[in-house]
């Protein structure tokens, strides 16, 4: 006998209801925690790794002054660490960040920086640098950036932290750009800016704004170019390995928006590949903040791989350009490891005969004791660190992870080797599953209508005994 349609439709229902909601929550709360990065836990700064080889910046007669301006609750990694090592390597700016605390500040992928200054200190700066906030509403921060705004020479926003420019009505008049995924947003909400399409940077009079993440370095190569010359930014760049051939940095250039089968493969990704790998990242004294921010940056895109910052003692330490970073755990806090990521660093290191961070005795012992891989960008310019980075996502990864992170960070130059189109996770892990969990809630429709069926028929019984006895 055929099953009424009804029942096919309860069964079907039954087989696709468990898989939708285990895999929705599961993608929410994944997605809300790589959002929100945790606070770091109080450390004591009285012991500095690399203070004496790379010492905090200090004022300088004819350097210009740049503030990057941070929340308490944390900020964009690249937008804050790039602009960072490009004003700082030029030898033309005195660099610092400043926030409304004073304790370490929490940036996206695990990492925390201490700031040099309170807000409440910060004088007006020559340049002023907005990095996407995760708290654009601070007060401190709101009151700062509206104080100084108008009388600062140059005006810096990337991504995302032109909301904190419109917020307090400065961005009005204005032409800007942000991230392209919040473009048509922003547009609506300040509706008195002209917001420019499929752009890395755009300049209007002394205000610059960059579409953010992998591209805050075109909008800080702006700023070299206006303030001084071309030539003085290239020599800059390339200086520091960082010099790429670019067409305008203004000039108009495609920007890849993320389709609705990369949301599909990063819903599946998410929701059905648990146990996600987890990735050190080894920092050390003089590693290099653009270089740091690429690897970071990229890794945790997929959403199932977990990255996780390691030094040897889990003490704070200097980069090469001075600024202070906590890394969340030591290298024997580390929890197992699929592989150990070495950023690129400073040649001072080995000029003061100090050497690779690899040979620390700390790194040895983990590395030997969990015969765990490490993956070495030392001598990979920082020009190429975010693709190659791209390329090591895409070998963890897949391609289809690596093509959405590259969309993220706002990175139209990389391709995937093969150029290979974005497709749904190839796993059959995650087919398997999620008809495990279909055929668990058939399973369930199926004992539940056979004891509803038991229930019916008791029932019945009892109302025949009763007719029978009434009769």
């Amino acid at each position: 006998m055929k099953k009424p349609l009804h029942r096919w439709l309860i069964y079907f229902v039954a087989f696709a209801t468990p898989p939708f909601l285990i895999g929705t929550l599961t993608a929410l709360a994944t997605f809300n925690q790589a959002m929100t990065p945790a606070q770091p836990s109080p450390v004591t700064k009285a012991t500095i790794m690399g203070e004496d080889l790379y010492p905090a910046q200090k004022a300088g007669d004819k350097r210009l002054h740049a503030i990057i301006v941070v929340s308490t609750k944390g900020a964009q990694i690249s937008e804050t660490l790039i602009p960072y090592e490009i004003l700082s390597q030029s030898d033309r700016f005195f660099v610092q960040v400043a926030a409304p605390t004073t304790q370490p500040i929490p940036l996206t992928s695990g990492l925390a920086i201490y700031p040099d200054l309170l807000l409440d200190d910060a004088p007006k700066p020559d340049v002023l640098v907005l990095p996407s906030q995760l708290e654009s509403k601070e007060a401190s921060l709101a009151d700062y950036v509206r104080n100084v705004a108008d009388e600062a020479t140059w005006v810096v926003s990337l991504g995302e932290g032109i909301r904190v420019l419109g917020e307090t009505g400065w961005l009005n008049g204005h032409k800007a750009t942000t991230h392209p995924h919040v473009l048509d947003s922003y547009a609506k909400e300040f509706s008195h800016t002209e917001f420019v399409r499929d752009r890395r940077a755009v300049l209007d009079e002394q205000f610059i704004s960059g579409s953010g993440v992998g591209s805050s370095g075109v909008a800080t190569r702006v700023l070299l170019e206006k303030l001084f010359n071309e030539d003085f930014a290239k020599k800059t760049l390339q200086k520091m390995r960082a010099w790429s051939d670019l067409e305008s940095p203004l000039a108009p250039i495609a920007l890849a928006q993320v389709s609705g089968m990369d949301l599909l493969s990063l819903a599946l990704r998410v929701g059905f590949i648990w146990g996600k790998a987890s990735v050190g990242v080894l920092l050390y004294p003089g590693i290099s903040e653009w270089g740091l921010a690429s690897v970071l940056d990229t890794l945790p895109r997929s959403f199932t791989t977990r990255t996780v910052t390691l030094s040897s003692n889990g003490q704070p330490l200097r980069t090469r350009n001075g600024l202070t970073l906590l890394p969340a755990l030591s290298m024997q806090q580390a929890p197992p490891l699929e592989l150990l990521v070495v950023p690129p660093g400073d040649s001072k290191r080995q000029k003061s005969g100090i050497g690779s961070p690899l040979q620390d005795s700390s790194v040895q012992e983990m590395l030997n004791k969990e015969n765990t891989p490490v993956k070495s960008f030392q001598n990979v310019d920082l020009s190429q660190t975010p693709s190659a980075s791209l390329d090591l996502l895409r070998r963890l990864e897949g391609s289809g992870a690596a093509e959405i992170a590259a969309k993220l960070q706002v990175l139209p130059e990389w391709s995937p080797e093969g150029n290979s189109p974005t497709s749904l996770p190839p796993y059959w892990q995650l087919c398997l599953r999620i008809l495990a969990i279909g055929l668990m809630g058939i399973l369930l429709a199926r004992t539940f209508e056979r004891r509803l069926r038991q229930s019916r028929d008791y029932a019945n019984l009892d109302t025949s005994k009763q007719n029978q006895s009434q009769a």
